[in-house]
Order: C-alpha cells, then sequence, then structure tokens
C-alpha cells in the first residue's frame, strides 16, 4: 500500500512541477492511462514513452526530460530527495560524471554562478543534447559538457547504450544496444578545461563507479572534493572504500545505493 501512496504522490509532484499547461495535462493523460500500459506490456508492446517531451521547472530551474518516462520520473525534484542538499554548494567548481539530462549540473551551475564551474560528463548522445538545450534554457554560461565516458584510462570501449534514458552502462544490463565510446580520465578532462577548486564531484554510471573514480584520483588528491557515489552492490562499495579510505576520507550512506565520502 506504501508503495501505491509514494507512486501517487510522484505523480502529483511530476503534475506540480510540468513547467506549462501543457506539460501538467501529458503527465496527467499518461496518469490516467495506466491500465493501457499495463495491457500493452502483456503484448510486449512497450509504452513507457509521454507523446512529447517534458519539461519540469522547479528551484529556479527548468529542464528537459526527453520523453522516456523512467527519465522523467528521475529527473522530478524530490527523486532520491535525501541528495539534494549536497548540491546546494555556494563555491568551487563541481564536476558531474553521468550528468544524464543535467538535473545536478544545471542546479548547481545557478547556485555558484561565476565563481565555479561545471564540467558534465554524459556519454548517451541524446541525454547529452538535453543538456546542451538546458544550458541554453536556463542562460548558463559556466557549464562545460564533455561527451564520453569517465574511466580509469583513456580508451575506446565497448558501452551499452539506452537511448533517451537512465541505464547506459559498460555493463550488459539487458537493453540497450552495444556501441564502441571514447573514455577518458577525468583527471585529463579537469586539466583540458582548465577545472579548479573542485569542492564537489557526483559519481552515477551504472556500475562503473570504480573505474571512473580511479580516474579522477589526481584531482581528489589535489582538491579533496566531496564525493557523492552510487555503489550497487557490497562489491563496487567495497573497491571504493578502499580506494577512498586510503585517501583519509570517510563514507557514509545517504540513502540506499547512495553514499558521500568527504574528508573531515
Amino acid at each position: 500500500m506504501s508503495k501505491i501512496i509514494d507512486h501517487l504522490k510522484g505523480y502529483i509532484e511530476l503534475i506540480i512541477e510540468g513547467a506549462s499547461l501543457r506539460d501538467k495535462l501529458e503527465i496527467i493523460i499518461y496518469f490516467l492511462s495506466g491500465p493501457l500500459h499495463k495491457l500493452n506490456d502483456l503484448f510486449h508492446m512497450p509504452s513507457h514513452k509521454f507523446r512529447r517531451e517534458i519539461t519540469l521547472k522547479y528551484n529556479g530551474i527548468k529542464l528537459i526530460c526527453g520523453n522516456d518516462v523512467s527519465n522523467v520520473w528521475a529527473n522530478r525534484r524530490h527523486f532520491e530527495d535525501a541528495l539534494f542538499k549536497y548540491f546546494m554548494i555556494k563555491n568551487g567548481s563541481f564536476i558531474d560524471v553521468g550528468a544524464n539530462v543535467g538535473k545536478y549540473s544545471v542546479l548547481v551551475s545557478k547556485n555558484i554562478g561565476a565563481k565555479g564551474k561545471v564540467l558534465a560528463i554524459e556519454p548517451e548522445k541524446y541525454n547529452a543534447s538535453l543538456i546542451e538545450r538546458n544550458i541554453k534554457l536556463n542562460s548558463l554560461s559556466n557549464v562545460i559538457l564533455e561527451k564520453v565516458a569517465a574511466s580509469d584510462k583513456e580508451q575506446i570501449k565497448s558501452f551499452y547504450f539506452n537511448a533517451g534514458s537512465t541505464g547506459s552502462s559498460f555493463q550488459n544490463l539487458g537493453h540497450g544496444s552495444k556501441i564502441r565510446m571514447k573514455c577518458s580520465k577525468i583527471d585529463n578532462l579537469v586539466k583540458k578545461n582548465k577545472i579548479t577548486n573542485v569542492s564537489l564531484i557526483k559519481v552515477d554510471v551504472e556500475g562503473a563507479e570504480i573505474e571512473a573514480i580511479t580516474g579522477a584520483l589526481g584531482t581528489i588528491k589535489k582538491f579533496k572534493p566531496q564525493i557523492i557515489f552510487e555503489a550497487w552492490n557490497a562489491q563496487t562499495l567495497a573497491g571504493i572504500k578502499k580506494i577512498l579510505l586510503h585517501l583519509k576520507y570517510h563514507i557514509n550512506e545517504i540513502c540506499p545505493e547512495n553514499y558521500i565520502a568527504s574528508i573531515e
């Protein structure tokens, strides 16, 4: 019962956050047609798409989220609500690894203004195009977008591409098409774009967090930023702890599968 209530609350939040009346109506229509989506699923006819792109508006930002329902859902204000406060930084630079459509890149950019830079790293082409549109929509001048995958070395690597949604990954998660993807170390991207005073790094790369953090060790050692990361399983968490505890970081759980590392 609690899951049903939470789901209903999520849709109400989406309706409220719809940037225009048209966005709000599209969300309402999708919600009311729920039984039809279930029927389509039975006949293997996926229907988890809005009929048009959805734009959300909250906390002084606008966010074009595409038309994939899971992507729109994951970019609402209160999704993984416990994380939100950690992105309300006012100084320094932010590295958004696995930026999706730019929710946190846009939010932090608005907060820090000319006092810092945002480096958004997003390999999935459609999501990267949405970041570009969201930069323009919010009139941002301090966001740099790198359309590569973060890894522990410069290389070309197999990547499972789930267009316009969450879930693109180096790991085969059972969906998406396989492509070859350019990978870069975060350290090299920071140097290339002359990013200084890094105060926060977010790493959400669908199971490749260890490789991404390994490729950022120079940046981490130099600036000692807070690091918010996702860890799906105990193996990934243990691997990240092994790296960061050696650098005298303390790690705490924020909410299920999401952690913050900081030097106290």
